[in-house]
């Protein structure tokens, strides 16, 4: 088909290519017919004129040639006639009448017809007139010769002989004639014949040569409609072939002016090569994206934090990196790895695998947390989370994951102990101890017995916290809870609350004594020292007990008779125990009544600062005072600080308290020096939860600032407790509170650490030797001793020292000669409000005397 061969001018023509294929077939189609048609016509005209000469031939020539042949016949017979006439010498009449009626009558009729048919044929009008005259003397000689032989007279031989022969001459000439028509009818026939075997030729040749061009015209209307089919389907097979191998940009050229079914499935293609690129471009764009999604997903996957596999069936298939790292094994053998090898036990393998089985089956997701191994069967800890993944051809597909929980179970475990165990001794803490408290005091309602809770508080703890610092004081806390644990029971639960708290609880006692031998014999295990970094601490209990249910049916009423006993402890001397009353809970209800007036008294700022003089010795002139702060209750009157300084720590409203006592003493320092010429300065206790906050320094500075009084007017107490808590931090604010012109004094030194080192890096000022090493100087010598070496230790640190609790001549006196700078007293003066103050001492006698 391809190689048909159609003329240039036919590929190139305008019109055969304009053609669409359906004109192109309507078109074949039509001139098919038309030839058809004119085959048909031709072989109809053809056949017609055949048909036509046939009955021309049968209606003339063949008649005339039967009327030719049947006078033939007749003359013929006729000249029979004469002959046997002739050889018989007849003169029959009747013969020759038979003759005569025979040549008349049949002649006549033939001749008629002859003359009548061959009217109209031109060429042989004389031989038909000669036939027919011919005849009619054949015809009157035979009528002579009947009259002759009917005549009277004889007939002779001779003249019948005669007459004969002339008979015989005419029928020649007549045979001559009808053969002549003869041979013309023949000439005639044979043309006829000759003229329609070459007209059936031609017919013959014309429908060959219609239906060859029917043929011709079919086979190039076919040749011209495989070429207007063939050409563009080729091109478009050409750009088919080169879009199925990739050329996404080929596309099919397109003619303007040509409109046909094959340009609309020229652009129909080029449509969908283009909308073909545009999904390819798509499908490339999201290949990509998914390349890059899978690569993103794999990598996510691979360096994920979790070990993640497939399962399939009991093996696992794949695994990534964390998987490798925490089971250790290579990715070559986890392939042939069964999902048993990683449990501890079959029993653990058998539970998960029954378990996980029907929740995947079910559509859930699987999750537990538990003991696996690794390759090398060291076990650990995991979470374990599974879900199914089945498809059609894997119907049993999974993916787990693994997270090594080891470091979080550690530390629930620890969260848990933290949760319920004191961090620094081990033992159960306030949490747990409700607990056990709850459930001993289930188990003794269900067995009608007794339960025993014992409180016990750590006596002078915070003095020894203060003097030793926090680190021997956790130390300390963590031998007393050692001894408390061998003075009990293994049934026994001992719990610290916090601080220096502790509580026993005591199931199932006989008899309220068994907690008093409890408490005895905690009391006697706390006898012994503790020895703390080489130094030797002696600490001792206080213990409360209460009964359940005698004491109280639930947790806080028994906690709280239980302190309050142990309160009372206190109250009785220390290191002792004592038994729930009901009184206690009298001395309970005032402590805290007691709290709730010192709020109001905070609220409504029911406070007076007291001033007590603080001596030069040279001269005996005041030069500062001590601010005291003394609580003024409109029930109660004037309280001590002994008595509410204490639940002011407690509570902390010491914080408030401390900063207005700081802002009334800048306020009161200028009516004091302005009624003393000799003040110097005043000086502030700063209690410890003041210290701690970072912004200290800056409200003191502000409060001085609003005062418009002088900084160094301004003398803070601290006690040596503050000084060496954080020690660095210490150093900064003290350094800063000197930088800005406060004067430092280091209170109640020498009943705490008294850490030389520490104390030349302090920027400190004045040194208080505490009442303690004062009240028996004149009779202890180790007292005289220390105060002497105080004095001496300042003099070479260049600090001025204060005696505090001086009562006596003979202690003024002992320290006047050691060098002693300033003197605080009752000798010299009580604690006053501002109005009542003595600005001067003048020198008395008995001070005169003893000075010589």
């Amino acid at each position: 088909m391809d190689k048909l061969n159609i003329p240039s001018y036919l590929k190139d023509s305008r019109i055969l290519n304009n053609l669409s294929v359906q004109r192109l077939l309507k078109y074949w189609a039509i001139v098919c017919i038309g030839a058809v048609i004119f085959l048909s016509l031709t072989a109809l005209i053809t056949n017609d004129i055949l048909s036509s000469r046939q009955e021309v031939l049968e209606k003339h020539y063949l008649p005339l040639g039967n009327i030719v042949d049947n006078l033939e016949y007749i003359a013929s017979e006729y000249e029979l006639r004469i002959e046997r006439l002739v050889t018989q010498h007849s003169s029959n009449q009747s013969l020759i009448t038979d003759n005569f009626d025979f040549l008349h009558h049949r002649t006549s009729e033939h001749l008629d017809l002859l003359v009548e048919r061959t009217r109209n044929i031109n060429q042989i009008h004389d031989l038909v007139n000669q036939v027919e005259s011919q005849f009619e003397e054949l015809v009157e000689h035979d009528i002579g010769l009947f009259e002759y032989i009917t005549g009277d007279e004889k007939v002779s031989t001779a003249v019948l002989d005669d007459l004969f022969l002339k008979q015989k001459n005419h029928i020649r000439r007549i045979h001559i004639t009808l053969r002549q028509l003869t041979r013309f009818f023949s000439d005639k026939l044979e043309s006829f014949a000759s003229n329609s075997y070459m007209l059936s030729q031609a017919n013959l040749l014309l429908v060959m040569a219609v239906s060859l061009l029917v043929i011709f015209i079919i086979i190039a209307g076919i040749s011209l409609l495989i070429y207007r089919i063939n050409k563009p389907l080729t091109n478009l097979r050409s750009a088919m072939r080169d879009l199925s191998l990739g050329e996404l940009s080929r596309r099919m050229l397109l003619d303007g002016k040509v409109n046909d079914e094959f340009a609309e499935l020229s652009m129909d293609f080029n449509r969908f090569a283009e909308r073909n690129q545009d999904l390819f471009e798509e499908v490339t764009s999201s290949r990509d994206a998914l390349e890059k999604s899978e690569k993103h997903t794999r990598a996510i996957l691979e360096n994920a934090l979790v070990g993640i596999a497939h399962v399939r069936g009991n093996y696992f298939m794949s695994a990534n990196h964390k998987f490798e790292e925490i089971f250790g094994y290579p990715r070559s053998k986890i392939v042939t790895l069964t999902k048993d090898k990683l449990f501890i036990n079959q029993e653990d393998f058998r539970d998960v695998d029954e378990t996980m089985s029907a929740l995947l089956a079910r559509g859930d997701t699987y999750h537990s947390e538990i003991q696996l191994t690794d390759s090398q069967n060291n076990s650990f800890w995991c979470a374990i989370s599974a879900k199914s993944i089945s498809s059609p051809d894997h119907k049993d597909d999974q993916i787990w994951m693994f997270e090594d929980i080891t470091q979080r179970k550690q530390a629930e475990e620890e969260l848990l102990k933290m949760a319920n165990y004191d961090s620094l001794t081990g033992l159960p803490n306030r949490s747990l101890f409700r607990d056990r408290l709850q459930q001993g005091i289930g188990r003794t309602n269900r067995q009608s017995g007794m339960l025993g809770l014992l409180y016990i508080d750590l006596d002078y703890f915070k003095k020894v916290n203060d003097s030793f610092g926090h680190t021997v004081g956790d130390e300390l806390l963590v031998k007393v809870a050692e001894r408390i644990n061998e003075s009990v029971r293994n049934s026994d639960t001992a719990c610290r609350l916090g601080g220096d708290e502790f509580t026993i609880i005591l199931p199932e006692i006989q008899d309220i004594s068994d907690a008093g031998k409890v408490s005895e014999k905690i009391v006697e295990n706390m006898t012994d020292p503790f020895v703390i970094d080489g130094q030797e601490i002696n600490i001792t209990p206080s213990i409360g007990i209460c009964i359940y249910p005698d004491n109280g049916r639930d947790i806080e009423t028994l906690l709280k008779n239980a302190d309050s006993a142990a309160y009372h402890a206190k109250a009785k001397g220390r290191n002792n125990y004592q038994y729930y009353t009901q009184a206690m809970n009298v001395e309970a209800r005032n402590r805290l009544d007691k709290e709730n007036r010192l709020r109001r008294a905070v609220e409504n700022g029911n406070f007076v600062l007291y001033y007590q003089p603080q001596v030069n010795a040279s001269d005996l002139s005041i030069v500062s005072y001590e601010a005291l702060i003394r609580w003024n209750d409109p029930e109660h009157g004037i309280i001590p600080p002994i008595e509410f300084i204490p639940i002011l720590e407690d509570t902390g409203l010491i914080v408030k308290v401390g900063e207005w006592i700081i802002q009334q003493a800048c306020e009161d320092i200028p009516r004091i020096a302005a009624m003393n010429k000799h003040f110097q300065h005043l000086s502030v206790n700063l209690s410890a939860r003041q210290f701690v906050d970072n912004a200290i320094v800056n409200r003191i500075m502000d409060i001085i600032e609003k005062s418009g009084t002088a900084p160094e007017k301004l003398v803070l107490e601290i006690t040596e407790t503050v000084m060496m808590t954080e020690t660095q931090r210490s150093l900064e604010i003290l350094t800063d509170m000197n930088a800005r012109g406060l004067k430092l004094s280091l209170d109640d030194f020498g009943t705490g650490y008294s850490s030389m080192a520490y104390l030349k890096q302090f920027p400190i000022h004045f040194l208080k030797v505490d009442k303690t090493f004062v009240s028996d100087l004149e009779l202890n010598e180790s007292d005289r001793a220390i105060c002497e070496a105080m004095i001496a230790m300042s003099r070479q640190l260049d600090l001025d020292v204060i005696a505090e609790g001086v009562e006596n001549m003979e202690q003024f006196n002992i320290l006047y000669a050691k060098g002693c700078h300033l003197i605080q007293g009752y000798l010299f003066g009580k604690p006053q409000p501002l109005d009542e103050l003595l600005c001067e001492v003048l020198p008395t006698p008995e001070i005169i005397r003893s000075r010589n």
